[in-house]
């Protein structure tokens, strides 16, 4: 039996012998932070800014490395920031090779001794012109992120939008510009980017509009009722749009057929003895035929004061404020469309049918009373379209178009002109538009477009009479 207050001798032997072991841990633990620590302290670190030669900017994006001789495979590589500056860790004291590389620069070389310590080195390139051939990039956008950049811009049109012209809508998309001149109807053009009216194609349905002898598309006689939505093109066009264009692209698509029924009537009046009305019809025939039907009636008297100087601008005492005068429009829209659907492919078949007829009210004070100007064209289109799942997702798309239009102008008092003028231009087009698609691997898409179209153009002066002289 142990007294109480005796300690045990074999406890305290187990003891005496378990701190040395500890010691001995605690010891070797020790060591390997030091090594560690020495190791650590062997690793250099490379810093560093790229800079142009000739104008001394920094260099971004420029790719860094640092390598050991032929037989060492190991490499140290990054970027550089937009600063120019780069950063390397991790190389250990010896002689490495410096590399820099950056496009549009020539490579350069250098042998560099690295201490304990690291190195800070300034490295300038040489600009190296390069000829490369035409670089295209293609990328998918996500559907419903108004943040991602893109050169198209897509409008949409509401249907509740009543009274709100083109030329107001496409004013909302960015880097567009309209000139308009005169109130609802009047004349107005579309500069995308700084360019011409007359370098920006505009299309109905993919049918264009512009004429082949030149000019600028009148947008304000182009009403928005059936529309669906305005896609603005800046710079990129895409191929089924010819991708010729130089100012850009402003594709109207009007509404598609509807599969539930619905009719719907409008009513609109304002200022000015504007009025609208209108009405649409949808619906599904058949489980596979679709049909949408449009009408709408539009008319203003734009009859808005202005200030008139009466051709004295430095002369206020005859100013005076007036009612425009000759300046009322009417409009009216038909569209019709067709729509089937069967196994693998659709066919579809439209008309838009614009009718305008206004007044042309003269250049500042000098009102003209009797000038009237008027249009109305027709564009039928047929598209079929599809998709061959034998082909490994091959799709086309067919369609024949024709567009007639016809406009008049006449000044029989010669308010406007030089001379007492009254014309009727006709202008016929039938066009071909075939486009392929093709998915290939690795979600990239080969697309083939091809359209033909033939214009003809007949003017016509009514106050002179035809010559038979030629006529066979």
């Amino acid at each position: 039996m142990q007294a109480p207050g005796e300690r045990s001798t074999v406890r305290d032997g187990r003891q005496a012998a378990a701190w040395p072991g500890f010691r001995r841990e605690l010891l070797l633990v020790f060591l390997l932070l030091v090594a560690g620590g020495t190791e650590a302290a062997t690793v250099g670190t490379v810093r560093g800014r790229v800079l142009d030669q000739t104008t001394g900017e920094a260099v971004p994006g420029a790719v860094v490395r640092l390598r050991r001789p032929v037989d060492d495979p190991r490499e140290i590589s990054g970027l550089t920031e937009t600063d120019g500056h780069f950063t390397l860790a991790g190389a250990t004291p010896g002689t490495w090779t410096l590399q820099v590389e950056a496009m549009g620069y020539a490579v350069e070389r250098r042998p560099l001794t690295l201490g304990e310590d690291g190195t800070e080195v300034e490295v300038r390139l040489q600009v190296l012109p390069l000829m490369m051939e035409e670089m295209v990039v293609r990328g998918r956008r996500t559907d419903g992120d108004p943040g991602s950049p893109a050169f198209v811009e897509v409008i949409p049109v509401q249907a509740a939008t009543a009274g709100v012209s083109l030329p107001e809508i496409l004013d909302q998309a960015v880097g567009v510009k309209v000139r308009r001149n005169g109130g609802l109807g009047g004349f107005s053009t579309v500069s995308i980017r700084g360019s011409t009216s007359e370098q920006v194609q505009v299309y109905l349905d993919g049918v264009p509009l512009n004429q082949a002898l030149g000019g600028a598309v009148n947008v304000g006689d182009l009403p928005v009722t059936g529309v669906e939505s305005v896609e603005v093109y800046r710079g990129a066009v895409p191929a089924s749009l010819g991708g010729n264009s130089i100012g850009g692209v402003v594709q109207i698509r009007t509404r598609p057929a509807g599969d539930g029924s619905q009719a719907r009537i409008t009513g609109m009046a304002g200022s000015f003895g504007t009025r609208e009305l209108g009405g649409s019809a949808s619906g599904a025939w058949s489980s596979r035929t679709r049909y949408l039907a449009v009408a709408d009636y539009l008319e203003s008297r734009n009859d808005f004061r202005f200030h008139d100087d009466n051709g004295t601008e430095y002369n206020p005492d005859d100013d005076e404020w007036v009612n425009r005068a000759n300046s009322d429009y009417r409009s009216v829209r038909l569209l019709g469309k067709v729509e089937q659907r069967r196994a693998g492919s659709r066919w579809q078949i439209h008309d838009t049918f614009d009718l305008s007829r206004q007044g042309i009210p003269g250049i500042g004070n000098n009102q003209a009373l009797r000038v009237r100007a008027g249009s109305w064209r027709n564009v039928l289109e047929a598209e079929l379209s599809g998709v061959v799942a034998r082909l490994g997702g091959f799709g086309y798309r067919l369609g024949a178009y024709q567009l007639f239009a016809r406009e008049s102008y006449q000044d029989p008092a010669g308010e406007v002109g030089t001379g007492i003028q009254d014309t009727r231009n006709t202008t016929a087009t039938v066009g071909l538009r075939t486009e392929l698609d093709l998915l290939l691997p690795r979600a990239a898409l080969l697309t083939a477009a091809v359209r033909v179209h033939r214009e003809t153009f007949r003017p016509r002066d009514l106050l002179e009479r035809e010559t038979r002289l030629l006529a066979r």
